[in-house]
């Protein structure tokens, strides 16, 4: 009766830290054997690596394609990610499906979806390390698609799926990015921040390459920011502080940028025109004075050629 208990003890102490550090190391390592099987180990890893990577790409791709598709990819992945199990598939996805229905089959639900994995394939590849010469033109398209959009689509700018971090989202949990798709200053993680996409990414490498589209970006969002203060094209009238601080002060702001990246293009004597008729309008703006120091620099510096 006692052996058990006993083999248990002489088993514990046997496998002491104490008693193995006596009993001394174990015969020297073939350091080169394992050095070759390391290295294969690693190409095979690598190759794995780029092949999942490639059939990410491409389901991303497909997905992105259509709305269909992509909804197809969205309801897959909430089944993965959110009802586990078989008895959970078979009652609680469907019950989720019931009560979502008539969202899941709404034009802003689905514009939603497409445009969210879209930005998650490009998002993917600029994390791994795709340059911005490869990804500019693609990027600049999405924005296009993603400023017609949230014109056409109503509630669009209210979609979860668009406000949240692309990495955050259902598919990329199912796809087991996790946060290796973030913390990248210079990319933006919202689908639907088409300012943010702009600020961060677009309008610098624009401006690198005398891209004219970004005139058109300004033009295109003061545009935008006036209809929101517009009390003919809200059903929620403004108030009169809210069209002040647009008129008075968020809109000599975007002007001043826009004049700025005329400088950018090349169109010096556009610029410095832009500005002075800005500093001229608005003297009361809190950056005027910073306005005032930029425009006597622009004066000062020889143009260009």
């Amino acid at each position: 009766m006692l052996r058990a208990p006993l083999l248990a003890v002489v088993f514990s102490v046997a496998s002491s830290p104490l008693l193995l550090a006596q009993q001394g190391d174990v015969p020297p390592v073939d350091a080169a054997s394992l050095l070759k099987t390391l290295e294969v180990l690693e190409t095979k890893q690598s190759a794995n690596s780029q092949s999942q990577y490639a059939r990410t790409l491409q389901s991303l791709t497909q997905a992105g394609a259509s709305a269909s598709a992509a909804m197809k990819l969205y309801e897959d992945a909430t089944k993965a990610t959110r009802f586990l199990g078989l008895t959970m598939e078979q009652t609680q996805f469907q019950d989720w499906k019931k009560k979502e229905g008539e969202k899941l089959k709404s034009d802003a639900m689905q514009t939603a979806v497409r445009l969210h994995v879209q930005y998650l394939l490009l998002t993917v590849q600029n994390a791994n390390g795709t340059t911005m010469e490869a990804l500019g033109p693609a990027l600049a398209n999405y924005a296009a698609e993603l400023a017609k959009a949230l014109e056409t689509v109503k509630e669009l700018d209210k979609e979860e799926l668009l406000k949240k971090s692309v990495g955050d989202g259902v598919i990329a949990k199912w796809y087991g990015f996790g946060k290796r798709l973030g913390g990248v200053k210079t990319w933006e993680m919202s689908a639907g921040n088409i300012d943010g996409i702009y600020a961060k990414t677009l309008l610098p490498w624009m401006r690198e390459k005398k891209d004219p589209r970004m005139i058109a970006y300004w033009d295109a969002r003061i545009a935008r920011d006036a209809r929101l203060v517009d009390p003919k094209a809200q059903e929620k009238k403004p108030t009169q502080f809210e069209i002040d601080q647009f008129n008075f002060i968020a809109k000599p702001t975007l002007l001043w940028s826009r004049a700025q990246d005329l400088a950018a293009l090349g169109q010096r004597n556009r610029a410095i025109n832009e500005m002075f008729a800005i500093v001229k309008a608005y003297p009361d703006h809190p950056d005027n004075a910073e306005w005032l120091k930029q425009l006597r620099d622009l004066l000062s510096a020889p143009a260009a050629g």
